[in-house]
């Protein structure tokens, strides 16, 4: 099991590494399950920036690289939610910066 504060992006790639699969690796396992070849900068934008798939890619993922389905779900739901609020979070903080700057 993994730890529960790793990110979404992060147990994808751990669970490539793993296979000892590249991208690339990856990329046309991903083509062969699901029909449909993504850019390597794409795969990097979940692995590195946290990016998340919609859900027949991550389940695609899942089933590709061994893991639950459900598992992997779950956690691309609360890194979408946690990364949500952090935006929703700073906007609100300089919309009332503006506010308050608008005030003076």
């Amino acid at each position: 099991m993994y730890d529960k504060n790793i990110t979404f992006g992060d147990l994808i790639k751990e669970l490539r590494k793993k296979k000892n699969w590249t991208v690339k690796d990856l990329n046309d396992r991903l083509k062969e399950r699901i029909g449909k070849t993504f850019s390597h900068a794409y795969i990097t934008q979940i692995e590195v920036h946290n990016e998340i798939p919609k859900a027949d890619m991550i389940c695609a993922l899942a089933d590709i690289l061994g893991y639950d389905s459900d598992k992997l779900l779950s956690l691309a739901r609360e890194n979408r939610v946690i990364k949500y609020s952090q935006s929703l979070t700073e906007k609100y903080q300089k919309a009332h910066a503006l506010y308050k700057k608008q005030k003076k």
